[in-house]
């Protein structure tokens, strides 16, 4: 199914957050991103923050531009496995930036401490689709249960949300 949601073009200001989603992969392109969440990948000019798989690494990534124009990612430590659901939740916590696969933390990097605005005239937030250059690049699967915080998630709360809804 080509489908997605355009969550518009909302001005917002985050220092800290977690995504949450699960999301089962009926295909893993070679070519362009499967994003979860986020605005859309290579805005050269803007912020983002975005939970995706990434083809070039073929593994899971949470990534974000600040404010600085400071660009950080965590990846998994592997490729997913398409017909099969997991339960990602991608972190910015103070300075670390993490990623969890079904509850657990799976790898963390050196964020910053600076803030990441939207400021509502850019790129569109969006589910399931990555508008890109006049075209959507959809999800090949299902995505289920997103969720988005202002706020940075601790291990427990994500381990209690993967139990809760498994």
């Amino acid at each position: 199914m080509d489908d997605w949601v355009d969550w518009g073009r909302p001005a917002m200001t985050f220092r800290d957050f977690t995504i949450i989603a699960w999301a089962n992969f009926s295909n893993l392109p070679s070519t362009m991103h499967q994003k979860i969440f986020g605005i859309p990948i290579y805005t050269t000019a803007s912020q983002y923050i975005a939970l995706v798989y990434r083809p070039t690494i073929q593994k899971m990534q949470i990534g974000y531009r600040d404010d600085g124009a400071n660009d950080r990612t965590a990846n998994t430590t592997f490729t997913p496995q398409i017909n099969r659901w997991y339960f990602w939740a991608g972190v910015k916590d103070g300075s670390n930036i993490k990623i969890y696969s079904d509850g657990s933390l799976n790898s963390s990097s050196a964020g910053t401490t600076n803030t990441i605005t939207t400021n509502g005239t850019s790129y569109k937030f969006s589910i399931g689709g990555n508008p890109f250059w006049g075209s959507i690049y959809y999800v090949s699967g299902v995505i289920d249960e997103v969720r988005i915080y202002n706020r940075a998630l601790s291990n427990a709360e994500i381990k209690a949300l993967y139990d809760a809804t498994k």
